[in-house]
Parts: structure tokens; sequence; C-alpha cells
């Protein structure tokens, strides 16, 4: 892989988690405005593209880390959020971004499956 873009997506996902963990753990009631109304779509959108930028960002590592990973990460913010007082736990805002995370590696597992049956193929 391209060193360029092997930092560039580990810068992105390192600016992207500090952004999402300043929106999760900022106390009060403030909502960004492009995220009122669209929350649950932000958090399926925000944890696919975390599952891209880790899959570019860390591409040594297996798969099944990147899952786990980010699926402790979006329990974790939920669980700190129990400690603010206008914040709370969501098994809704989980499934969400579960479902980020899912509809990614499901996308790259049926590509890696067509691109294996195509090379299958030509080679009968």
């Amino acid at each position: 892989m391209n060193t360029q873009i092997l930092k560039l997506s580990q810068l992105s996902l390192i600016l992207i988690l500090l952004a999402v963990s300043f929106f999760a753990f900022m106390p009060g009631p403030v909502t960004p405005a492009f995220v009122v109304n669209h929350d649950k779509a932000f958090h399926f959108l925000v944890f696919f593209a975390l599952s891209l930028l880790l899959t570019f960002a860390m591409p040594k590592i297996r798969h099944r880390f990147h899952v786990v990973s980010l699926f402790l990460f979006a329990i974790a913010i939920e669980l700190i959020q129990l400690l603010f007082v206008h914040r709370g736990f969501s098994l809704m805002d989980i499934l969400y971004d579960v479902s980020g995370i899912t509809s990614f590696y499901l996308l790259i597992f049926l590509y890696r499956m067509n691109f294996h049956a195509k090379s299958h193929k030509q080679n009968q």
C-alpha cells in the first residue's frame, strides 16, 4: 500500500476518533445542527467510515480485530455517557453503530467473493 495513503488513513482515523469522542462526551444537551434529526444515520455513517479508515490505516491487522475494537468503542461511548447529566446509554445507538460496521465488512466480503469468483472463472 502507498505510504501516503497509509499515513492519511491513520491521521484521518485519529481525527475522526477525536471528533466522535468530543461530540459524544460533550457535557450538556448541545447537539451539533448537522446531527439533529439524523442521529441514527450519523451513527451508521460514522462507524461505516471508521471501519473503512481502520481497514486502510491498519491493513496488516485482521478484520476481526477491527470489528471487535469498533464494537467495544461503541459500547464504551455509551457507558461513558452514563456519567453525564444530559447524556445516557442508548442501545439503539449501539445497534446503528454495529450496523455501520457490519455493512462495511459485508461489502468487503462480497467484493472479495466476487473478485475470487471472477478470477476463478478466468483461470478455467
